[in-house]
């Protein structure tokens, strides 16, 4: 039997990518609320327990709003590119009011500055990470990860900014079977470097790598964030 051809991903079917109870639900990785209609076709999807699937919605809808007005250094829905931000912001009083008591006043240019709630960025930047592990690996990373760190692209030097866009090469190979295997080898046997994935160009991409468990990913193409596993 090809080994090339064998999926270990159903293993752990039965158990949520996020904190390993019994799944009851489907979750797209990443959620729809970082991207935009018309969604791409074939999205990720990993098994997840109905509290994690409910619980990190208002944190996803949080993050997904103010990162959008911290990109475009505005809380005016007429002024934010991302339809689905300005309808939130009109519509969801509450959300609009938390951001925009996180913000600045508008500057001379009428930028305004928005501070971001790190522990919720940090809480759906690592469930993110997990998911698309869990995806990838065929291997849940539930423990406590290494580091989890994020900020804004251009706040990265040039030198941070080429490692961190930077192909993963291979010095571990990923578990037979699982689609990271499959990434990483070609047809001839050889080991590939890891680039990024584009879920949809402009608005969300990651990245994977098994030795030690890696995942970079940007929202936005503004936030970047890695999350690794010793």
């Amino acid at each position: 039997m090809d080994p090339r051809k064998l999926f270990v991903d159903e293993r752990h079917a039965l158990y949520c990518v996020y904190c390993g109870n019994s799944p009851g639900t489907d979750e797209h990785v990443p959620s729809k609320a970082f991207l935009d209609e018309p969604y791409p076709d074939n999205l990720r999807v990993v098994r997840s327990c109905e509290a994690c699937n409910n619980g990190f919605s208002r944190d996803e809808e949080y993050v997904a709003v103010a990162l959008e007005c911290a990109a475009r250094r505005t809380v005016d829905p007429a002024l934010v590119q991302r339809p689905k931000v300005a309808r939130k912001l009109r519509g969801t009083p509450k959300l609009a009011k938390r951001i925009l008591f996180n913000t600045s006043p508008p500057d001379l240019s009428g930028d305004q500055r928005v501070s971001l709630e790190r522990e919720r960025v940090e809480r759906v930047v690592l469930k993110l990470a997990r998911g698309h592990a869990a995806y990838e690996f065929g291997e849940p990373q539930l423990d406590e990860p290494t580091e989890v760190w994020f900020r804004p692209l251009t706040e990265l030097s040039a030198a941070e900014r080429a490692l961190f866009e930077s192909p993963q090469r291979q010095f571990v190979l990923p578990e037979i079977g699982s689609r990271a295997f499959l990434n990483a080898v070609s047809s001839a046997g050889e080991l590939l470097e890891q680039d990024w994935h584009v879920v949809q160009k402009g608005r969300y991409r990651y990245l994977t790598s098994p030795g030690p468990f890696l995942v970079r990913l940007v929202i936005g193409e503004y936030l970047a964030a890695e999350v690794h596993w010793q």
